[in-house]
């Protein structure tokens, strides 16, 4: 799941190795995005703060793909934003993306 925020080299990264690792355990591919039926299949996340915890959660991303420090970095990065993000106004996020644009 990406979205405009997403640094588009790690998305790319992310979704390469996944479908490899997908081919190489010859693993079934996941239904189109619904609430799950089956309880044994996580949902999606549903908030930047979860999705970033379920990249700490995917070794294979963190360790193999992005590898310790950058992953380290990223997730620092990413968690220090969402935080600054909480104490926001909508307007107040709007300019400081322009800012960085």
């Amino acid at each position: 799941l990406l979205d405009s925020t997403a640094n588009i080299y790690l998305a790319l990264a992310g979704i390469l190795s996944s479908g490899l690792e997908g081919i190489a355990q010859q693993l079934p591919l996941r239904p189109m995005y619904a609430p799950s039926v089956d309880k044994q299949q996580e949902a999606l996340p549903t908030t930047f703060q979860d999705s970033l915890n379920c990249l700490e959660r995917d070794s294979l991303l963190i360790n193999d793909v992005m590898g310790p420090g950058l992953s380290r970095a990223y997730l620092a990065l990413r968690r220090a934003e969402a935080e600054a993000s909480l104490h926001m106004t909508l307007e107040d996020e709007v300019q400081n993306a322009l800012q960085k644009a």
